[in-house]
């Protein structure tokens, strides 16, 4: 399994977490990650991930990253160039015989998002759809650990978010 990021890493705790009934059928699985710095993702390569220096928009990186690959999961990055670095990845896992996507997108992508970022994820998701590659497209709505940014807030005010904390009864 081939595995895709921006910088090469993944927090160890996301996405590559098991269940110990799952444990022995991820052992015998080899896994290979595209990355821009491999010291960026030494943390993946401490669990045994082969990382591939390579460039996003260059076929032959992901022609190198694939090759003899079943299955990817792709996580779209945020750049100005990841509806054109997705198509390279689309065309080379076409040719290089990959047999199904995982691709990580978001719950309210859409074309008329007024979040350039959330357009082009849906760009990617049609892309793929419109690949003819087996796939299937995750669409969550949040990531708990993207909540870490409001513990500040919570902590100060005993609230979420950015509104006051209410005041104590009398």
């Amino acid at each position: 399994m081939a595995l895709r990021s921006a910088n090469g890493f993944f927090r160890t705790s996301s996405p590559l977490s098991i269940s110990r009934s799952n444990a022995q059928a991820v052992a015998r699985l080899s896994f290979r990650a595209l990355v821009r710095s491999p010291e960026r993702a030494e943390s993946l390569r401490k669990l045994g991930v082969k990382l591939i220096e390579g460039n996003f928009a260059d076929w032959n990186s992901w022609k190198h990253a694939s090759d003899g690959v079943a299955a990817v999961f792709n996580i779209i990055v945020t750049h100005r160039d990841a509806v054109r670095w997705n198509n390279v990845f689309l065309d080379c896992a076409k040719q290089s015989g990959v047999r199904h996507v995982v691709q990580l997108s978001g719950m309210s992508v859409s074309p008329k998002s007024p979040a350039e970022f959330h357009r082009q994820m849906s760009q990617c998701d049609e892309a793929l759809t419109a690949s003819g590659l087996s796939h299937t497209i995750l669409r969550p709505n949040v990531f708990y650990q993207n909540m870490l940014r409001f513990a500040g807030s919570i902590q100060e005010r005993v609230a979420f978010g950015q509104q006051p904390a209410m005041p104590a009864s009398a």
